[in-house]
């Protein structure tokens, strides 16, 4: 007869013995000594690795907090932020070198294909301008990305007498890099990009995950990283470096228009909006006393910036055409400090009543808060 309660007994014993040697029991969690409640609390907490994994439910709060009082992690950051900075002003410069002859090859190009509408040069014909030798030729594979269609790993030539980003302007593409581009978008593409953002608050990230979603469904293979067979390509960040570069051909664009025709202050203002600041021979009032421009102002004080994202320092010249450079309000902020201390204890009764109420968010509250805002102007 078959003595279960024996059977049980030896299993037990089985499970109790693989316990203590340390080996793991099929549908039975570990066993663990329970630790008072008082020493758990009591208990520093651990730290994951430099560049190990950090779990989702830990408190990234604690963890900033902690790094910061490494000194290795604060050396250790510093220096990432340096060699980022100094990164992004070495591309800076590098996209500078060849910014006037960006703007002359897109406009060139530009009436060539009449407003990009027709073919620009094949990939297989050579340009007309290289007088490289045949030696000093060679070819490297490009992922091409149109608005319609793309080509992965197409072959180009590229020379020496003539910068990549402008050979591949020619083809009708912008470049992602100055130095060996691995992928460009079509011109027609970011133009595309460029309208839609001034219609519509849509993200690079969402804008360019949707196009490469399309294109997948038009591709017999995806786009994936060299060397890898499996992991698709990020194209946000090359999406980013061509935005930058057509919008630094619009400004050239610009200052070339406003320098040719020798724009005055009124002209450009006139330029922005005709029916504020442009010429009142025509214009009928219905009321003598209407004004000739209303000028609303607002600021967005819940405009914050990330304290750890990149902080350029550009020159006044740098600076868009709609912000107005440090220079023109330096004075203005030299009267607001030194009458800070008359301003203590004045409470405006609309600061806390208005839709949108002062945010009170500062690096008291948010240590990731860097306290800035926006004040913009409109007629």
């Amino acid at each position: 007869m078959y003595d279960h309660e024996a059977e049980r007994r030896r299993y037990s014993e089985s499970v109790r013995l693989a316990e203590r040697l340390g080996h793991p029991v099929a549908g039975r969690r570990p066993t663990t000594q329970s630790q008072p409640r008082h020493m758990e609390e009591s208990s520093p907490r651990l730290e994951p690795f430099f560049g190990g994994f950090v779990s989702q439910d830990q408190d990234e709060h604690d963890l900033d907090n902690h790094e910061r009082s490494i000194p290795i992690a604060a050396h250790a950051e510093y220096f990432r932020l340096r060699r980022y900075a100094e990164k992004r002003h070495r591309i800076s410069c590098q996209w500078g070198l060849i910014d006037n002859q960006a703007l002359a090859t897109y406009l060139l190009c530009q009436q060539k294909t009449l407003k990009w509408t027709q073919p620009a040069v094949d990939f297989a014909s050579p340009l007309d301008f290289c007088t490289c030798a045949s030696i000093n030729i060679h070819h490297r594979r490009v992922d091409l990305v149109d608005l319609l269609h793309r080509r992965p790993s197409q072959l180009i030539a590229f020379c020496k007498c003539t910068p990549d980003p402008i050979r591949l302007m020619h083809h009708g593409y912008f470049a992602c890099s100055v130095e060996k581009p691995r992928s460009a978008f079509s011109i027609r593409l970011v133009q595309y990009h460029h309208l839609l953002w001034q219609a519509s608050a849509v993200s690079t990230s969402a804008f360019i995950q949707s196009i490469s979603t399309f294109l997948d469904n038009r591709s017999d293979s995806p786009l994936l990283n060299r060397g890898s067979n499996w992991k698709r390509r990020q194209l946000r960040v090359p999406f980013t470096n061509c935005i930058d570069l057509y919008r630094r051909i619009l400004n050239s664009q610009r200052k070339l228009l406003e320098d040719g025709l020798q724009l005055t202050k009124a002209d450009k203002w006139a330029s922005k909006c005709p029916r504020c600041f442009g010429p009142s021979q025509t214009e009928i009032k219905q009321d003598t006393e209407e004004p000739d421009v209303i000028v609303a102002m607002d600021g967005n004080f819940q405009q914050r910036h990330y304290a750890y994202a990149s902080k350029d320092e550009p020159r006044e010249d740098q600076y868009p055409h709609s912000f107005l450079p440090p220079s023109k309000i330096s004075s203005d902020v030299l009267a607001i400090e030194e009458t800070e201390a008359s301003a203590v204890g004045i409470n405006p009764p609309c600061s806390d009543q208005h839709k949108a109420a002062n945010d009170t968010r500062d690096e008291s509250t948010w240590d990731k808060c860097d306290d800035n805002g926006l004040f913009a102007s409109t007629c």
